[in-house]
């Protein structure tokens, strides 16, 4: 009789930890027991006796042999390390059954070529999947046990916490509760998500960094969030009931924080009168604050530094100059669109140049995954040769162990390299100011454009959303522009006045 064992385990974490050799050896022992030859072993690591055998990795071999006739009895330890759902067992049986091929349980009696046997091992199968449903429902209660003892409970923990390494449970992070009370307290000044985002980026404050894709900067939703989140006044659930969490802010300042929300969306101020082109796009070099837009004692539209305005005397030392005329700072912008217009031979250039970039990052990021995934099916093969040595009796437990452990340690290091190739600006980004570029350079609306000077902004208000990310306000008051168009600065004597800016002409 050849003999092919078959062993399974539900985790990974029990395949690296070789469980897999408690069920071989007893099997091993029988085949010699009953004198059978030795056919060859299986294992399937980390996979649930729910999924039919042929999706599993081993057991889709196993089905091979079988139907080659290569084995004449299929030995397992148990009914359940085989299947623990009914249908799946039977329908294993029935390939074996076809195939002419015996199944039989190490530890288990029942004969499958008898009405009694079959019987049996149908029990047998039904306990199997009862066993499986019961351990789901213990491990349910068990979380609700934990819950209701104080324990929380969460795949990620969340940002503002850490695990108390004695009791698993969550306590205030010394730097993250800090950055979360300090968000807070913005908040209820009256700062704005995006103004609090800038100021946690400008900082660089390490952002939120769980999940499976960690965030690489601060962004005005995961601030909402933050603010929106009653686990930081110590109010969490679990499956809808209440879960313990350590409050990081008390009840009141909470209140503030939501009635600041709720004021800012509601009362949005009325609408100025100048129709401001660069709003929300104008950044002090100096604080990293955005710039505000308002209007002067003598009635002009200007752009000013918000913490000088919001805080005062108690403002960041700032250098230079802190107010800026709108009508300045703006026909700075337009002048430089109509110069990009004038000239759409170097948008085609400078759209060639980004897609250059990003069949570069694309191809090195391809090169590196492919060997890094390559890498990490070498070190899955070798943990299966691994078992597989073990099971011929070809290598001692302890050395399966030693090489096992290794195989774990080199996985870690690949999964970590291959993770940190996301990047936060990536091929795609790259590409698609490519063609913000391309069909800017295509657009022929140089005419209208000029047209438009005198009729206000609003022609202007879509180029400057698609060219331009954001305006830097330097320290010695120069304008440093950044978006499709890479990066320009202009000196501070060309916007010194409007009457000379609209004369200037600026190479790029």
């Amino acid at each position: 009789m050849r003999a092919a064992l078959y062993c399974r385990v539900s985790t990974q974490e029990q395949a690296l930890n070789l469980n897999v050799m408690q069920q071989l050896e007893p099997l091993r022992k029988f085949t010699e027991f009953k004198e059978w030859e030795f056919a060859g072993g299986f294992s399937d690591g980390g996979v649930s006796g729910a999924i039919p055998l042929g999706e599993r990795w081993a057991g889709r071999r196993l089905l091979q042999a079988v139907q080659a006739g290569q084995v004449d009895v299929v030995l397992v330890y148990k009914v359940d390390r085989l299947a623990r759902n009914l249908k799946v067992c039977v329908d294993a049986i029935d390939a074996f059954e076809r195939a002419g091929v015996a199944f039989v349980s190490a530890t288990e009696s029942f004969d499958t070529g008898t009405p009694f046997g079959k019987a049996a091992l149908g029990i047998l199968a039904i306990f199997a999947q009862l066993e499986k449903d019961m351990i789901t429902e213990r491990m349910s209660g068990g979380r609700q046990r934990r819950v209701s003892g104080g324990a929380y409970l969460a795949s990620i923990v969340p940002y503002g916490y850490e695990r108390d390494p004695a009791t698993r449970n969550l306590r205030p992070h010394p730097k993250q509760a800090e950055i979360v009370r300090q968000i807070y307290a913005w908040c209820c000044a009256g700062d704005g998500l995006q103004e609090i985002a800038n100021r946690l980026n400008n900082s660089h404050t390490p952002p939120p960094s769980g999940g499976a894709k960690p965030a690489m900067a601060w962004h005005h939703q995961t601030i909402h969030k933050l603010l929106l989140a009653r686990r930081h006044i110590g109010q969490s659930t679990y499956s809808g009931r209440p879960m313990a969490c350590p409050a990081l802010v008390n009840e009141r300042t909470f209140a503030q924080a939501q009635a600041a929300l709720k004021l800012r969306r509601r009362m949005s101020g009325p609408k100025p009168k100048h129709t401001y082109l660069l709003k929300g796009k104008v950044f002090c070099r100096q604080c990293g604050s955005l710039y505000y837009v308002a209007s002067s004692s003598d009635g002009k539209s200007i752009y000013c530094c918000g913490s000088i305005r919001r805080y005062g005397k108690d403002a960041p030392p700032h250098e230079g100059r802190t107010r800026w005329r709108a009508a300045e700072l703006e026909e700075t912008i337009r002048q430089f669109i109509l110069r990009l217009r004038s000239d759409p031979e170097n948008l085609l250039a400078k759209a060639r140049v980004w897609e250059e970039r990003a069949e570069g990052i694309a191809t090195e990021r391809e090169n590196q995954e492919t060997k890094l995934r390559a890498a990490l099916d070498r070190l899955e093969e070798q943990r299966r040769r691994v078992n597989a040595l073990c099971v011929s009796q070809s290598m001692t437990v302890d050395e399966a162990n030693t090489e096992v452990a290794r195989i774990k340690r080199e996985k870690t290091e690949l999964e970590t390299k291959l993770s940190a190739l996301q990047q936060p600006i990536g091929a795609d980004a790259y590409r698609r100011m490519a063609q913000i570029l391309r069909e800017t350079a295509a657009d022929d609306r140089q005419r209208h454009l000029h047209e438009a000077v005198d009729a206000g902004l609003v022609n202007y208000r879509r180029e400057v959303d698609s060219l331009i990310t954001r305006i830097w306000l330097e320290r010695d008051g120069s304008l440093t522009v950044e978006g499709a168009v890479g990066s320009e600065t202009f000196p501070a004597n060309k916007i010194d006045g409007l009457a000379r800016i609209c004369r200037q002409r600026w190479p790029l």
